[in-house]
Order: structure tokens, then C-alpha cells, then sequence
């Protein structure tokens, strides 16, 4: 705000300050992309950012869905801006020409800790959206066994439990993803699902009735999915509807949890209502979707290697088998000059060396490339 005594002044010469609004617009910044719409990217886009529309960011990524650090940063630069790189467009391309009424294409998505995949998934989480696909999106699938607040006895199933709070927070983050595009779908249940003596939902019911009675029902949360995730299924195979499933950490699946029984006995991931509702669509019996999945270490997990037979396991590697891999590298020198260019004009970094050809490379050098790492060292200038 202009100080008053200015303000006085130019109001006597009959001027007005000029509004955020009357300012001219700032000339477009050369690690920018002006295509905002994830449906056109393409070659010519590569190594530059476009930011997501703040409503889009709002539906996908409000509830949950990114990692802390990216939400973090787009709170802090108040914009999501996510970089176009080949792993993405190779997603892309492929459900671009994929065949619905073929079996749903399955990704995996490996490399380096810090990388980029999560922002990879972000991405292509974006282009489903915009491109009128539903979306089922498991983000840090390793939190079910691992971080979770709370595990109960599930009431149909005496060896498995759900997760009362964390399965109804999931159903929200599906509803703020999914609500306009299931309206204009208007998708049914194909069954009868009884709750409790007097709560059923009758065949024919919208799906949304199963995400209410989740959301607003912790107890029946996990067994909605169950049945959500099962209708979504016959659904997509039916042609009623694309479906892209996301789970990020995928391999935690077959890692070990820190849940316990009552008894005091382990809790398999495999035991849990809603990883089984998961591993639903992780199996390559459906149509009319795709599969995508990261990889990443997780506590009680392998150690050393981020390559996939290392990482999954037999187990995870019999499960997710036949998959196309996917390696996200670090970022090429490019791809980092245009990290440090966006850093420099959000005042996140400010030393004025940054913007030196010299202290790009410097940068580059101590960060190898490395997103995650990037960001840390450029947060300490």
C-alpha cells in the first residue's frame, strides 16, 4: 500500500495508483510452458513447467495426494507448478493409444529416492482428470501398515481390519477428486451391500451413497471401499467408464506393518480391508483402465537397490507381473537450470551468485540433479 501522504498527492493531480489489476502483465519467463492443459502436452514442452490451474490443484491435491514437500512448496510459492518430463509423457502417449476394451495397462515407476515420481504421478493424475477419467489414487500406500491411526477387527471378515479413520479421510480425498465427473456418469451399484440390521445400500443405488455412508460412517469406511472399488471395476469393464488407478510406494504391499492384533499378533498388509480392495484393480482381469505404481524404500523393507525385482520382491513381482517399467531419473542439466531459474523468480532462492552460469553449475554439482535434493540445498540460500 502507498504511503498516505503519496496517496494525497497523486489524488491532487487527479491520478490514481495503478490496481494489481491495471498492472501490465510481466513478459512470459523462458522455463515456463503457456500450455497449461496436460491433454496438449508434448515434445516441445519438455524440461519447462506449467502450473496447475488453482481449481484443478484445489479437486485433485486438496484432501491429500501430494508429498509433503511439494505441498508444502506449492503453499509457500502459492502455485503448483510441476515440470513436463519424458517419464510423464510416456505414461501419456501410451493411454493416449490405449485400447479400453483391451486389458488395463499396468506402469511402474522406479528410481532414484527424491527423483521426481510422485511428481510424475501428479502429472498424469492431472491428464486423467481433465481428460474425463475416474480416478483412484492410493498415495504412500506404505502409511496402511505403517503410519496409520487407528486399526479395529473387521466385523465381516475375522482375519482382516480396517482402518476406521484413514479409510473415511481416503474416501473424502476420492470424492474431492472424483464428484462432478461421477455426477455426469451416474454410475450404480450392481448389488446389495448390508451394513448393519437396519443400514443397506440397495442395487441401483448412485455410488456417491457408498462414499457418504463411508465418509460419515468411520466403522463401514473400509468395507466401502471394498465395494466401491469392486463396482468402479465392473464398471470400467463394462465400458462405462475410464479408470486410472495410482498407488504410489506399491511395494509396501508386501513389506512388513507395525499393526497388531489384540492378541498382539503382526497384521499383514495383505490382511487389511482396504489393501485388499486395492488389489482388486492391481490384478490384470479388468478392462477399460490403466495401472500406475511407484516404487520407493519403505521402513521394513529392502534395503540398497531402487531397481523393481529388488524393491518387490517375489511376491510384489509374481503380483504386479506383466508391467512396463518406467525409470525417472534425476533431472538433466537443463531440467535443473530451469528448477533454479523457477526458485530464483519465487524468492525462494535468493543469493545473487544463483543466477550466475557459475553458481548453476555449482548447484547442479551439489545436488546432482536430484529434485529433492535441489530444493533443500536452494532453501538454505
Amino acid at each position: 500500500m502507498l504511503p498516505r501522504c503519496r496517496l494525497t498527492r497523486l489524488c491532487r493531480l487527479g491520478l490514481r495508483p495503478m490496481s494489481a489489476a491495471a498492472a501490465p502483465e510481466p513478459a512470459p519467463s523462458v522455463f515456463r510452458t503457456s500450455v497449461s492443459d496436460p491433454r496438449e502436452h508434448s515434445r516441445s514442452d519438455l524440461g519447462r513447467l506449467y502450473t496447475v490451474d488453482r481449481e484443478d490443484h484445489r479437486r485433485l491435491f486438496q484432501v491429500t495426494g501430494l508429498r509433503k514437500s511439494l505441498s508444502a512448496q506449492a503453499r509457500t510459492f502459492c502455485e503448483l507448478a510441476l515440470m513436463v518430463r519424458q517419464p510423464a509423457l510416456n505414461v501419456l502417449d501410451s493411454l493416449r493409444a490405449s485400447d479400453p476394451s483391451r486389458p488395463s495397462l499396468r506402469f511402474l515407476l522406479y528410481g532414484p529416492y527424491g527423483g521426481g515420481k510422485s511428481t510424475t504421478v501428479a502429472h498424469v493424475l492431472h491428464w486423467a482428470a481433465a481428460s474425463g477419467w475416474l480416478l483412484v489414487h492410493f498415495p504412500e500406500a506404505d502409511r496402511w501398515g505403517l503410519r496409520f491411526r487407528e486399526v479395529t477387527a473387521s466385523a465381516s471378515d475375522p482375519q482382516a481390519v480396517d482402518h476406521p479413520v484413514d479409510a473415511a479421510l481416503w474416501l473424502a480425498h476420492f470424492r474431492a477428486q472424483n464428484a462432478a465427473r461421477l455426477a455426469e456418469l451416474d454410475l450404480r451399484t450392481g448389488e446389495t451391500y448390508t451394513w448393519s440390521r437396519r443400514e443397506a445400500t440397495e442395487a441401483g443405488s448412485p455410488l456417491t451413497d457408498l462414499v457418504e455412508l463411508g465418509v460419515t460412517r468411520g466403522k463401514h469406511a473400509s468395507q466401502c471401499v471394498l465395494a466401491l472399488l469392486a463396482e468402479l471395476k465392473a464398471h470400467a469393464s463394462a465400458g462405462r467408464c475410464r479408470l486410472l488407478m495410482a498407488v504410489e510406494k506399491v511395494n509396501a504391499f508386501w513389506c512388513d506393518s507395525t499393526a497388531r492384533r489384540e492378541d498382539g499378533s503382526t497384521v499383514k498388509f495383505g490382511d487389511m480391508t482396504v489393501i485388499r480392495a486395492a488389489e482388486q484393480l492391481l490384478r490384470p482381469d479388468w478392462s477399460g483402465g490403466a495401472v500406475l505404481t511407484t516404487i520407493a524404500p519403505v521402513r521394513g523393507g529392502p534395503e540398497g537397490s531402487h531397481l523393481p525385482r529388488h524393491q518387490l520382491g517375489a511376491d510384489g513381482w509374481r503380483a504386479l507381473e506383466p508391467f512396463v517399467p518406467i525409470r525417472v531419473d534425476d533431472m538433466s542439466r537443463a531440467e535443473t537450470y530451469t528448477m533454479i531459474d523457477y526458485f530464483l523468480e519465487r524468492r525462494w532462492l535468493q543469493a545473487p551468485a544463483a543466477a550466475t552460469e557459475r553458481g548453476k553449475q555449482e548447484l547442479f554439482f551439489r545436488s546432482g540433479g536430484n529434485p529433492g535434493k535441489l530444493a533443500e540445498i536452494c532453501s538454505m540460500y
